[in-house]
């Protein structure tokens, strides 16, 4: 017959400490219900137990709020949605991000807004867009930088270029400091009423040329003019003075 040896072995059951307290020190005090706060015990089940809550089914919470979800979320509001914060707002979404307006969208910042797309962006408005600027706008695009503000516009940059089918430009003033220029124009017509230029070095390449001035005046201090070989002329030239005396021939008729 097997024998048997029974070891006691202490596990601290008995070491008057408290492994999970109870929610409230003295279980006498169990029936007495905390700080109603806002709510009124005696209107528990009414509508008016949570002061300044509105509509059927309200939610009053003195303190901070975590909501995590494992899963997705959906939320169907048939009527109005409102939220009014009265500190700050962070979204944080780390993937695409779909928002659809079927009516009109309104936006007021009070202070700055600032926007950094890292990718494309596409702008596309179906009708007309206006802004109104009430401050200085500028727009830098690499190395090309356009300031607007109220005095007019200022454009920095490398290389511009053009092209219209139909331009037009009415100017009061126009003033033009142009370092070289080299421009090709096919048909030009032009009005000055009055013209003042001053060039440094001024060199032209003209096919064709036709004026009809009214009245012209010129003041140079050196002008230099290469009209190219001169052409053969019609008309005979004359003949060279000889250094003989002329003789006279008299006929005499009988």
């Amino acid at each position: 017959m097997p024998s048997y040896t029974f070891v006691e072995i202490d596990m601290g059951t008995f070491d008057r400490k408290t492994l999970i307290p109870l929610a409230t020190k003295d279980p006498r005090s169990d029936k007495t219900l905390p700080n109603p706060r806002s709510l009124t015990w005696a209107h528990v089940t009414s509508r008016v137990a949570l002061k300044g809550a509105e509509g059927e089914h309200a939610q009053l919470i003195h303190g901070d709020q975590w909501q995590e979800f494992r899963g997705s979320v959906i939320e169907n509001i048939h009527i109005d949605s409102r939220s009014t914060i009265d500190r700050n707002e962070t979204h944080t979404i780390q993937g695409s991000q779909q928002i659809q307006i079927g009516g009109n969208h309104k936006e007021t910042l009070a202070q700055s807004c600032r926007q950094s797309n890292l990718g494309p962006q596409v702008v596309m408005n179906g009708t007309v867009r206006n802004e109104l600027r009430m401050g200085a706008a500028t727009l830098v695009y690499g190395k090309h930088e356009i300031h607007d503000d109220n005095d007019g516009k200022v454009v920095y940059g490398d290389n511009h270029e053009e092209k219209y089918n139909d331009s037009f430009a009415a100017h009061l003033e126009d003033h033009q400091t142009i370092g070289a220029q080299l421009g090709f124009v096919a048909a030009q017509a032009q009005i000055t009423g009055a013209s003042a230029v001053a060039r440094g070095i001024d060199g032209s390449l003209v096919v064709v040329h036709g004026e009809a001035t009214l009245v012209h005046g010129e003041v140079h201090i050196m002008h230099m003019e290469n009209h190219g070989p001169p052409k053969p002329s019609s008309i005979p030239p004359e003949p060279a003075a000889s250094s003989q005396p002329p003789t006279t021939a008299i006929s005499h008729i009988a």
